[in-house]
């Protein structure tokens, strides 16, 4: 017999030893998946139970995050209001707020705390506009998720803009997606010169407008009258009295559809779409009244009487009578006047339908 060494003999029980664990392990996985398939094939009883065991997934926010997705959506909506909007709700916008600065930052909006009436000429340089109260937004929330922006991005558009010129409104709009162009509700356009030069800008700032068809209310401050299409004032637009005596009733019809033929010479193609928009309902013409003023400064001052001369806007008319001449500008021939208005732009508006 030959002599083995003790560290061979020592490597060969070794061996033996671990294909006797590998097969007593193979015995029993394959008895265990016996006894699954058995388990398996067994259909349970009515009272019994079978419980499912999922993976949990367990996220921590950080401490110093704040849950606001949580929030009630009535409460993300306000504090979207508040973070997007200006307490007064009133953005005025000048042409070199639409261009950047030499520092690099943009000027988006300036917001004023006072009348727009009182306010206009002092906003009319950028080293008055610092003096004045101011509060600038951060638009970084809607940056934040998508769901935010989406939820957002409305509030930062709804509020009241005041554009102190036809070239800062226009630049503006030009700027803007046509989707977020939609989200504009309330728009004030000043005009402040009475040149016959700016009346293209006017209309081609006015024409921008077409694309926002959820605009509810659109104010044009210094629309100037000079008669209609500059051959005077029409006297044949008004209705025949029957005794041939035109009263002041009679002259303010007269008056509101002068004044709508010289702002639909100007404004036509806004008013066309403002009018056939499919978000209008079926009573035009009390759209038209609550959502679009325009000669609101001859409305509320009434007619200047000189002798037998009435001056509205830069337009002098001859009065008919001394009646109409004498009569009291009241609050009854204020609405009469805007209503005959109303109605003959949406007049004017279905005859180019």
């Amino acid at each position: 017999m030959l002599d083995l060494d003790n560290d061979y003999i020592d490597y060969i029980d070794n061996e033996d030893n671990i294909m006797r664990d590998n097969i007593n392990n193979d015995d029993q996985n394959e008895d265990s998946m016996d006894s699954d398939d058995q388990n398996a094939n067994e259909i349970p009883s009515e009272h019994s139970e079978v419980s499912i065991n999922r993976p949990t997934v367990t996220t921590q926010a950080s401490p110093n995050v704040f849950p606001f997705m949580r929030l009630p959506a009535e409460v993300r909506e306000h504090v979207y209001e508040w973070a997007l909007g200006s307490p007064i709700h009133i953005v005025h916008i000048n042409e070199t707020s639409t261009v950047s600065d030499i520092s690099g930052r943009r000027q988006a909006a300036v917001w004023c705390w006072g009348e727009v009436s009182t306010d206009i000429h002092r906003l009319s340089t950028a080293s008055r506009r610092r003096n004045m109260a101011s509060r600038t937004i951060n638009p970084a929330l809607l940056r934040s998720c998508r769901l935010v922006y989406c939820e957002g991005l409305r509030f930062l558009y709804m509020q009241r803009f005041h554009f102190l010129n036809a070239q800062a409104m226009q630049t503006f709009l030009l700027t803007l997606h046509h989707n977020t162009v939609t989200k504009l509700r309330h728009v004030e356009l000043y005009r402040r010169t009475p040149a016959r030069a700016e009346d293209p800008m006017v209309l081609s700032a006015l024409a921008s407008l077409t694309r926002a068809v959820n605009l509810q209310v659109v104010r044009v401050h210094g629309l100037w009258f000079y008669g209609q299409q500059g051959r005077g004032f029409r006297y044949d637009l008004g209705p025949v009295p029957a005794n041939g005596m035109m009263g002041p009733s009679a002259w303010d019809i007269l008056v509101g559809r002068n004044l709508a033929r010289a702002a639909y010479r100007q404004m036509y193609p806004f008013l066309q779409c403002f009018l056939r928009s499919q978000n209008r309902g079926a009573n035009l013409l009390q759209e038209l009244l609550n959502g679009v003023f325009i000669f609101e400064d001859i409305i509320r001052d009434g007619p200047r009487v000189y002798g037998n001369e009435i001056q509205l806007g830069m337009a002098v008319v001859h009065s008919p009578n001394l009646v109409v001449a004498g009569a009291f500008w009241t609050d009854a021939r204020r609405a009469a006047t805007r209503q005959a208005m109303a109605m003959e732009i949406l007049r004017c508006v279905r005859l180019d339908s």
